[in-house]
């Protein structure tokens, strides 16, 4: 017996009306787990509390008074006046649930059947060069100010730069 399996027979437990191995199995597992046996417990105490409070009898009075209430509102919802007030209103309700969309499908399809078929689709891709391209410079003071100043996630390919630059203008020294 698990919390789970508890939980879905404790009312058959509380109540008296379960079979003997069921009841076993339960009282095995409420010797073991505290939260099922204070659960058991709350719902035992509530049963009893429900048992010795019993309902009160409204009485005749209120019963004939239920009654004549009932019987009233039928026979308003029979009067000629509100059936034919009920079939007046069906043809509306027709016309809101199946004309409208009737009409709209209808539609739909005479605008395809009109049309000069699929519309063309084109998969044309451009390419476009993203590279960057930075100015060769000069002197060593222009090499150091471009390495300086180049974004901080470009500064090695910056620098590999610069040194090829460098090493062609020095003679490869």
């Amino acid at each position: 017996m698990d919390c789970h399996l508890l939980k879905i027979h404790y009312l058959d437990y509380v109540s008296e009306q379960i079979e003997p191995e069921l009841r076993m199995e339960i009282e095995q597992h409420l010797r073991t787990c505290e939260s099922c046996r204070r659960f058991v417990e709350q719902e035992q105490q509530l049963t009893s509390l429900l048992k010795s409070n019993p309902i009160p009898d409204p009485g005749d009075a209120y019963w004939s008074e239920v009654e004549n209430i009932i019987l009233t509102r039928v026979a308003a919802d029979d009067e000629p006046d509100n059936i034919i007030a009920r079939r007046s209103q069906k043809p509306s309700v027709i016309a809101l649930k199946y004309l409208i969309p009737l009409a709209a499908v209808i539609i739909i399809m005479i605008v395809s059947l009109t049309s000069k078929g699929p519309l063309p689709v084109t998969t044309e891709y451009r390419t476009v060069d993203l590279t960057i391209k930075y100015p060769t410079p000069s002197d060593d003071s222009e090499l150091l100010a471009s390495l300086i100043l180049s974004a901080p996630g470009l500064s090695a390919q910056n620098l590999i730069s610069v040194s090829h630059i460098y090493n062609a203008r020095s003679g490869g020294r």
